[in-house]
């Protein structure tokens, strides 16, 4: 549990909110600026959408080849040393 979600609990059960950042050692201010944050969880599909279009971009170190096509390059490789298998 972080300590912002306990200083919540702590809330919840009746303390005040400077005695439970005191105990849980954050500030006040820190806390309610936690609150505001949005806490919404991330749907799947956003998070496939970003891995998406951060796999698909072209890296340098891979001379200009994206992370999936040296993947795919070096399989083989890797299958005939017996590093690798698919099954």
């Amino acid at each position: 549990m972080s300590r912002y979600r306990h200083v919540s609990a702590m809330k919840a059960d009746g303390f005040p909110v400077r005695a439970a950042c005191a105990a849980a050692e954050v500030s006040p201010s820190a806390y309610y600026a936690w609150l505001e944050r949005s806490t919404a969880p991330i749907e799947a599909a956003e998070i496939e959408a970003v891995a998406h279009a951060l796999n698909g971009r072209p890296r340098k170190a891979l001379g200009r080849r994206t992370p999936a096509e040296a993947f795919n390059e070096h399989l083989p490789l890797l299958q005939q040393a017996g590093v690798a298998s698919i099954s």
